[in-house]
């Protein structure tokens, strides 16, 4: 990790320098990940981006953010963004589902990602969804029904499996049975393979699960989550599945 304390080009020059000793790269994506990346004014937020377009050798500016915070002032700068680098929004989006949403206390609705979404795409900005799996409720149809809603808009998605920290509401929920986690990696695969299979085939997988060392209650695989790509492969091309394959024209009813 770069010192959150110096200033953003400090930050980025020092994490240029580790990405070329590790992976000897030569261009870097400038990635605004964590929290929500657009939630200030708009003056704040051109004095952080606007300069950003002048950094060499680094073609690609990626910004986390919240459904409900994308507005105008927000689409401005992005405009101006887009016209100068390549532009990726990665959106919170969790689940389309307005009644998990209001469980989980998301402060946004299915409402606000189709309006970021359709706000994003006619400004052709590539969108990155981040999605949750094994949500408190939801069964594989309700998250079959969030890939359905979501994927004539997005170019990438990022997948997640719920996990439980400590000090959480959820870790309360998890003590009294309330959470129905991913407890082992092998479950979690057959339901991702099975929301991959219903992805269109151009869109960009970036993450296939959440990762977390820190203050982890469950499920424990989580701290290695990042072999889950292998366990995946395996169990696709055993069963025959591949990305795009359930493919059609959908309709559904929330």
């Amino acid at each position: 990790m770069v010192n959150p304390l110096k200033n953003i080009f400090e930050q980025i020059e020092e994490g240029r320098e580790r990405i070329r000793k590790r992976y000897k790269a030569k261009k870097i994506i400038l990635y605004f990940q964590a929290f929500t990346n657009t939630y200030t004014s708009k003056k704040n937020l051109e004095s952080i981006y606007f300069p950003l377009v002048n950094i060499p050798n680094a073609p690609i500016i990626s910004i986390a953010t919240r459904p409900d915070c994308i507005d105008k002032d927000v689409m401005d700068i992005f405009h101006y963004l887009k016209k100068r680098k390549e532009l990726w929004v990665e959106l919170g989006i969790e689940t389309m589902k307005d009644i998990t949403l209001k469980r989980l206390n998301r402060r946004h609705s299915s409402y606000d990602s189709l309006k970021a979404m359709n706000a994003l795409k006619r400004a052709h900005v590539k969108i990155v969804a981040h999605i949750i799996l094994g949500l408190p409720n939801e069964t594989v149809e309700d998250m079959i029904y969030t890939i359905n809603t979501i994927k004539d808009y997005i170019w990438g998605i990022k997948f997640h499996h719920l996990y439980v920290l400590k000090g959480t509401i959820l870790e309360k929920m998890y003590k009294k049975g309330m959470l129905n986690l991913y407890i082992t990696p092998q479950r979690y695969i057959e339901d991702l393979a099975l929301l991959i299979s219903y992805l269109k085939k151009g869109i960009v997988i970036h993450r296939l699960a959440g990762y977390e060392k820190f203050n982890l209650i469950a499920p424990e695989w989580t701290r290695n989550s990042r072999g889950i790509k292998d366990l995946l492969v395996s169990y696709m091309d055993k069963n025959d599945i591949f990305q795009g394959q359930k493919e059609v024209a959908w309709k559904g009813k929330q």
